[in-house]
C-alpha cells in the first residue's frame, strides 16, 4: 500500500487520498512522527478538508499534544459542524485538558444535553474523576429521566466512594 501511495504522490504531491492514506498507514504502525508529517502535508494542501484536520488532531492526541489536537479538531468541527464524530473527538480532548464545559457544549450540539452530560460523565469516570462524573451523570438524569444508565452510573460511583460501615463478616 505504501508503494502505491508514494507512486500517486510522485504524480501529484498534493493528492489528498494518498497523503491521508500514508498518514493513516504510519499512524496504525505507531510511527506518529511520519504520520504527523503526512497529515500536516494534507491539511496544508487541503486546508478546507475536515477529515484531514480531524485525523491530524487524533494523531496529535495520541502523542499527548493536546493543545495541538484541540486546535486541529476544532478546525475540523468548524469545517463540518454537522459531523458528530468530530465533535465527539474534540470533546474527548477537551475533557483530557480539563475543559469540561466546552466539551459539554460540543456534545450538546451533536447529541442533546442529556447525552452530552452522560458522555462527559463517562469520560470523567475513565479519568478517575468520579465526583465530577457523578455530577454529570446526575445532570443527564435531570435532563432526561429515562436515561437510566446515567442514574445507574451515578448510584454505582456514589456507592464506590461511600466507605462501608462494616467491612468484616
Amino acid at each position: 500500500a505504501e508503494k502505491k501511495y508514494l507512486e500517486a504522490l510522485d504524480e501529484d504531491p498534493a493528492y489528498l487520498d494518498a497523503l491521508v492514506g500514508l498518514a493513516r498507514l504510519h499512524d496504525r504502525q505507531g510511527n506518529l512522527t511520519k504520520a504527523t508529517a503526512y497529515y500536516t502535508s494534507a491539511v496544508q494542501a487541503h486546508p478546507r478538508d475536515a477529515t484531514a484536520h480531524n485525523d491530524l488532531g487524533l494523531c496529535y492526541a495520541r502523542q499527548n499534544r493536546l493543545q495541538d489536537a484541540a486546535q486541529s479538531l476544532d478546525r475540523a468541527v468548524r469545517l463540518a459542524p454537522e459531523k458528530a464524530l468530530y465533535r465527539n473527538n474534540v470533546a474527548k480532548v477537551l475533557v483530557e485538558m480539563g475543559q469540561v464545559e466546552p466539551a459539554v457544549a460540543h456534545l450538546t450540539v451533536a447529541h442533546g444535553e442529556a447525552i452530552a452530560h452522560y458522555n462527559v460523565g463517562y469520560m470523567l469516570h475513565e479519568r478517575g474523576e468520579n465526583a465530577a462524573a457523578i455530577e454529570h451523570f446526575s445532570l443527564a438524569v435531570e435532563r432526561d429521566r429515562e436515561l437510566t444508565d446515567a442514574y445507574d452510573w451515578a448510584v454505582a460511583l456514589q456507592n464506590e466512594s461511600t466507605p462501608m460501615a462494616d467491612e468484616g463478616l
